[in-house]
């Protein structure tokens, strides 16, 4: 019967582990003179130390969502063979070179 409960509080204790999620570590926001550590109230994690969460398993879409361009019309732009190309937005033309891993360069606004 002991081990059947110490088995029980190792599982309870491997769970417990398991579902804490990890903590980043907080910077200091303000150093003292003497080398005292103070806090300020308003204090943030950086950005570099924020973490996206993604599913296990699952790669984020690498040209998904990357404009932040307004849709402003159509952009007339070439490839580097020369071959102009009329794209409906900067976004799609951000998006297209993205997945074709090709440089466009915009010659105009509007179509070609």
């Amino acid at each position: 019967m002991l081990n059947g409960k110490f088995l029980l509080c190792v599982v309870l204790v491997a769970a417990w582990n398991e579902v804490q999620p990890a903590h980043l570590p907080l910077m200091p926001s303000r150093i003292g003179h003497s080398n005292e550590i103070g806090e300020a109230p308003d204090m943030r994690i950086p950005p570099e130390f924020v973490m996206p969460r993604v599913r296990e398993g699952v790669p984020p879409p690498l040209c998904a969502g990357r404009c932040a361009a307004p849709p402003t019309g159509p952009v007339c732009a070439f490839d580097a063979a020369g071959t102009a190309r009329t794209f409906e937005t900067l976004c799609e033309l951000e998006a297209v070179s993205c997945r074709e891993s090709t440089y466009y360069a915009i010659t105009s606004l509007g179509e070609c």
